[in-house]
């Protein structure tokens, strides 16, 4: 099997505070830390937003450490939680030890437009992104090509785990992008994805292991695997069932389900639209995606410690099944929202979650009106 996937392998996930508005100061920090570059104001999320709060009230770079947006609780200090004006990006970045450059949007309908830049400035590509009028910052820190499908690997530091290779027909068409920026470095960064090589040797042996017998087509082709909606279902049930830990059963279950999944999935041609480079992480959690919080899934659920994380609203809750109901516990969401903390309905709860505004990461630039007589910038 020929496959061709390269990231910025030493970049770690690095997500952002709950309920904040701090996704660009969670991507240069995951820069910063990852590609070790000669930051002049700090590392920590907390140094990078002080550094730039400054900057707004002096309207200078003091190329100092900055601390005043720490705290040694997880609570964000009155007046830290700001947005980034996309216009002080590149000036930011430079402090950051980056050279960010804005280019043309258009630039992204291009596959090897964006691999020939991750490739010469061994830096990510850094894009704002817009769903449903939120502004949000993301990364593009790989890119990969297999069965003449073409990837680019999207990191989102709104996510609990996890990165995730995005069919390239998809990111082009599928993902509302509003500006992009170039980053470099002068040092050697990109290399082949070994997580995505561990999570394929970890799915080789389970076929090997459990499926080699099986006349299924479909459910010895590693692809559909880590292109399955659900990664911690495939993770845990293969480590569950290679570590004997569930019945015959469970197993047939299992694999009824996988058979389903993978002959309903809809496919870009012979492409898969998502590929979960990291799916053996999803071994040690039980996290229950939020698409699959209905009672069909309750199987899941009722492993126990089983979490979910409702991405539009930055809510994260606990949850459990009692009497053939989803009951659910949040544990964390933006401080404004109206909100119980208490176990309740799951669709109780949404109900109550649809009343609050969906969370915005980005602060958009915004234009007053031009001046009788004057040309608009």
């Amino acid at each position: 099997m020929s496959f061709n996937f390269y990231c910025f392998t030493d970049l770690k996930h690095v997500s952002q505070p709950d309920y904040s508005y701090w996704c660009w100061a969670a991507c240069l920090s995951k820069m910063i830390y990852g590609l070790k570059s000669n930051s002049n104001i700090g590392s920590k999320q907390c140094e990078l937003v002080g550094s730039y709060k400054e900057y707004k009230s002096l309207n200078n770079w003091n190329n100092h450490l900055c601390t005043d947006c720490c705290s040694s609780s997880n609570n964000i200090p009155s007046g830290c939680n700001i947005g980034l004006r996309e216009n002080d990006l590149s000036d930011l970045f430079s402090q950051g030890g980056f050279n960010a450059q804005e280019i043309a949007l258009n630039n992204l309908s291009s596959f090897d437009y964006i691999k020939s830049i991750l490739i010469s400035h061994q830096s990510p590509i850094v894009i704002k992104l817009n769903n449903n009028g939120n502004s949000h910052m993301n990364l593009i820190n790989g890119f990969g090509e297999f069965n003449n499908c073409q990837y680019i690997l999207l990191s989102d530091p709104l996510k609990n785990i996890g990165e995730t290779y995005i069919e390239f027909s998809h990111f082009t068409y599928g993902i509302n992008k509003e500006k992009v920026w170039k980053t470099a470095l002068n040092s050697h960064n990109l290399v082949k994805d070994k997580l995505l090589e561990s999570s394929i040797e970890f799915i080789e042996k389970f076929i090997e292991e459990h499926i080699a017998n099986s006349e299924d087509q479909s459910l010895k082709k590693i692809w559909n695997y880590l292109g399955h909606r659900d990664p911690s279902f495939i993770a845990q049930g293969i480590l569950e069932i290679s570590n004997k830990r569930e019945d015959i059963g469970y197993k047939e279950e299992f694999l009824i389900k996988l058979k389903r999944d993978f002959n309903e999935k809809f496919l870009e041609g012979n492409c898969e639209q998502k590929i979960n480079k990291d799916l053996v992480v999803y071994t040690d959690v039980n996290f229950i995606h939020e698409n699959q919080l209905n009672i069909e899934n309750k199987y899941k659920i009722l492993r126990g410690d089983a979490q979910s994380y409702i991405e539009d609203y930055a809510t994260r809750i606990n949850v459990e099944i009692r009497d053939e109901e989803i009951w659910v516990k949040p544990i964390s969401f933006p401080k404004d929202y109206i909100l119980k903390s208490e176990w309740q309905n799951y669709y109780t709860f949404l109900s109550a979650l649809h009343k609050n505004p969906k969370i915005s990461y980005f602060k958009t630039e915004k234009r007053l009106p031009p001046l009788e007589g004057m040309a608009i910038a």
